[in-house]
């Protein structure tokens, strides 16, 4: 295809949709180019598709596009649309936290975003989940426990009785207990 008098004015091609290849219109709110290293191109249609099915399936997320995660930045979220975005936004933050909480609520079970650090201020201990309104201690991953200090419970003082009668250890990380049956003795 040889481009038109308009487009070899231009200097290039207009940019193509590297899913479904369909032209894209050029400086429009309509698709959008990735930046360096790959600069590829989506439409709406096909962007909003791909990041839907990135967050349904976690198996294939974060979004990316050469082995680069896809940028949230304004173009890219006036694309997907505010809930979508929002969504992404959240499952990304979900995926890099590197010490994750979710709600104590086993019947709700939502990540929970901690609030950002303030210097000079006293953590917050309790962190009330927006869909169920349960509160979670960030110490614990316990519900609110307020009259007693993180893992004062009857209940974790048996299950720690009966784990060091059974040879059970406590992972330092998450605080749940394991049994090993094989393998070596590294936790991860």
């Amino acid at each position: 295809m040889e481009p038109s008098p308009n487009q070899a004015a231009a200097g290039a091609a207009p940019p193509v949709c590297i899913v479904c290849g369909d032209e894209l219109p050029r400086n429009t709110a309509s698709s959008v180019t990735l930046p360096d290293p790959c600069g590829h191109s989506y439409c709406s249609a096909c962007l909003e598709q791909y990041v839907r099915k990135c967050c349904d399936d976690k198996e294939i997320f974060p979004p990316r596009c050469c082995n680069v995660r896809v940028p949230l930045n304004a173009a890219v979220n006036a694309l997907l649309g505010p809930e979508l975005a929002d969504r992404l936004e959240l499952m990304i933050t979900e995926h890099d936290d590197t010490d994750k909480l979710y709600c104590s609520n086993l019947r709700c079970s939502r990540y929970l975003r901690r609030p950002a650090a303030q210097s000079g201020r006293f953590p917050v201990q309790y962190i009330r989940c927006r869909a169920c309104s349960t509160s979670t201690c960030r110490f614990c991953h316990y519900p609110n426990h307020s009259a007693q200090p993180c893992g004062a419970s009857l209940a974790d003082d048996q299950l720690r009785a009966l784990g060091a009668v059974n040879g059970w250890r406590q992972c330092p990380r998450c605080k749940t207990m394991v049994e090993r049956t094989e393998g070596c003795t590294h936790m991860t």
